[in-house]
């Protein structure tokens, strides 16, 4: 059974203001960030006991290739 993962509004408008910025620097840069964003989240929801605990109850999944991380 997976978790379900819900996205905080907040959360969702930096991806996508990150996603833009990328999308400026190189062209499908920013496509790829977010697959990149959506395969961690289908991770972190699949195996989230996989991730390390950053503080209390938090984990920190990084995202692949880019300087993001994704907290649970």
């Amino acid at each position: 059974m997976s978790l379900l993962i819900r996205v905080r509004p907040e959360a969702a408008q930096d991806l996508e203001d990150a996603a833009g910025w990328y999308e400026e620097q190189s062209e499908g840069l920013g496509h790829k960030f977010l697959e990149e964003v959506r395969r961690c989240l289908q991770r972190v929801a699949e195996q989230p006991e996989l991730y390390p605990s950053v503080h209390r109850n938090t984990r920190r999944a990084l995202i692949q290739g880019f300087p993001f991380g994704v907290f649970l």
